[in-house]
């Protein structure tokens, strides 16, 4: 039978708009355990069949070789797949501050941005630059096409055509032409979308308060991105967590540590499953030893995540926090970037 959808209750006492999250998507009614019969086949997205195909391909390569739970954290990392890391270790990644890891996060589609455009460097710029794009909206179409993954994509793709135009690449408009493209063609993600609204500001962050509190960190290393894994947590941090405290009720004391920790090993964790995927689907044998150094960064992070999150001071619960509070706090970090702004152009 169809039934209604309903706000439920979080576990930190917050009410989630369950019914608007899922109105967002052109959903508006719900079925458990129904009664599936097949009436044809062979009448869906050619295009997304064989990307589909060719994600849970790799991910059997991938399981061929590392075991669980690391390979569901590895899905999720690298292809976004949706593989449950049970309960308990969800909300230990929750407490740590690493939910944004576990799944296909807009810092983790930068990264194969990346890597995909240094692939085709070696072709002439026109045509590396035309895979490249098509390249990524392939990779977010494989993916699920999350609003994070959307625009971390559209801002990706926003890089190559400043290429192609030989024009300054700027990242707050593409950030914002992003958005702008979003939200017109859904405008529902703008106020029932949380991932799309924590990507977002989480992305401002990087912007504009980045640059503001780098000087603050000199003792930082710089080696192996430990002082920009720093920076960067700080700033996406303090931006996301009045809306966050808002959505959840919960802060994460630890998160800043255990960012910095564990930020800096996930462009080679990705890399190097890449390759154990890739050499899992050609011959298991030849995925061993890349696949026995990805389990060893793996099982460095879970252990990381496990270890904190059993500290009795990991999180802490905010009871009372109202969006009109959410509204005040972000009209004052309006203020104080602006105030920077202007003693940043008079020097």
């Amino acid at each position: 039978d169809l039934i209604l959808p309903e706000n439920f209750e979080t576990k930190t006492g917050r009410e989630f708009a369950y019914v608007n999250f899922l109105a967002k998507d052109k959903i508006y009614y719900q079925m458990f355990t129904p009664e599936l019969e097949i009436i044809g086949t062979g009448e869906g997205s050619w295009i997304k069949k064989n990307l589909f195909s060719l994600k849970d391909s790799f991910l059997n390569a991938l399981q061929k070789v590392i075991p669980e739970p690391h390979v569901s954290l590895l899905g999720g990392v690298t292809v976004g797949a949706e593989e449950s890391l049970g309960a308990e270790l969800e909300d230990d990644f929750r407490k740590t501050g690493l939910i944004h890891i576990v799944v296909l996060s807009g810092y983790n589609v930068t990264i194969v941005a990346e890597f995909i455009m240094d692939i085709f460097a070696f072709l002439p710029r026109f045509v590396s630059i035309s895979l490249g794009a098509l390249s990524i909206i392939l990779f977010a179409l494989m993916t699920g096409a999350s609003a994070t993954i959307i625009r971390a994509s559209i801002m990706a793709c926003l890089v190559l055509l400043s290429r192609v135009l030989r024009r300054r690449y700027t990242i707050s408009r593409a950030l914002a032409l992003a958005g702008f493209v979003m939200v017109f063609i859904n405008p529902l993600i703008l106020v029932f979308d949380p991932s799309f609204q924590l990507s977002f500001l989480a992305t401002i962050g990087l912007v504009y308060v980045s640059p503001m509190i780098e000087k603050y960190f000199t003792l930082l290393p710089k080696k192996w991105g430990i002082r920009d894994a720093g920076v960067a947590t700080i700033a996406t941090q303090l931006f996301i967590l009045p809306f966050l405290i808002y959505l959840m009720g919960e802060v994460s004391i630890i998160s800043f540590v255990v960012n910095v920790l564990v930020l800096p090993v996930i462009p080679i964790t990705m890399l190097l499953g890449l390759i154990t995927g890739i050499f899992g689907w050609l011959w298991k044998a030849l995925a061993f030893v890349p696949g026995l150094i990805t389990f060893g960064f793996l099982e460095y992070t879970l252990s990381l995540v496990e270890f904190f999150a059993d500290l009795p001071f990991a999180s802490v619960k905010v009871g009372w926090f109202p969006f009109w509070l959410v509204v005040v706090v972000y009209v004052l970090y309006m203020i104080v970037l602006r105030k920077n702004n202007k003693s940043s152009d008079q020097v």
